[in-house]
């Protein structure tokens, strides 16, 4: 490689690849926020539904449309509802859900 386009090729190269440390990194602490939540699986007429449960309390059901499995639909009420049982079921396809 010519001297004039290492500095460039190292100017690209370094911060790839702190971007792929960092990528890492996150992915493996997202799945070990995943496997610390206990799920649970019913059966429905629709197929399985996956769903996972914290807290206890007047039960309260995050029906959500943004996030695609129950871990995302607990945390995003961690904060909100300390008092309360929250159950999140994940949507149909993912995790544990069967799609119809």
């Amino acid at each position: 490689m010519k001297p004039s386009l290492l500095v460039p090729a190292a100017g690209v190269a370094i911060p790839a690849m702190g971007i792929y440390l960092r990528y890492r990194r996150d992915l493996n602490a997202a799945r070990a926020r995943m496997a610390a939540v206990e799920r649970h699986v019913i059966s429905t007429r629709w197929g399985a539904v996956e769903y996972a449960e914290r807290g206890s309390g007047a039960p309260v059901l995050v029906v959500h449309g943004i996030f695609q499995h129950c871990v995302s639909g607990l945390f995003s009420v961690r904060d909100l509802l300390l008092d309360r049982r929250v159950i999140a079921p994940s949507r149909f396809g993912y995790l544990g859900s069967s799609m119809p």
